[in-house]
């Protein structure tokens, strides 16, 4: 959880992070007010890693998208390259 010292104004944020460019994993969470999902790509060097930054309804499109083009698989989450409209999109969060 993310807050404001002055205005008590707060959001979550669910961090994923990987090495890797393979699958982004993770399941829907119930609707929450405010939270967000920052996606890390783990570069070789710090100057390398990629941020994906996305709300908690864009995530879960995303998942629920893959589910339903693999059905059978039983995993949750959606490819790399899903994620690659949602970069550097940092003014989504919320701004004091």
């Amino acid at each position: 959880m993310v807050g404001h010292s002055q205005t008590g104004i707060q959001f979550w944020v669910d961090v994923k992070a990987q090495r890797p460019e393979t699958s982004w994993w993770g399941k829907p969470k119930e609707q929450r007010l405010n939270l967000f999902y920052v996606l890390v790509r783990v570069g070789p060097t710090r100057a390398d890693d990629r941020f994906f930054i996305l709300s908690q309804q864009e995530f879960n499109d995303l998942v629920k998208a893959y589910c339903d083009a693999h059905p059978n698989n039983g995993l949750n989450g959606f490819g790399w390259k899903d994620a690659l409209p949602f970069e550097g999109s940092w003014t989504k969060l919320p701004s004091w």
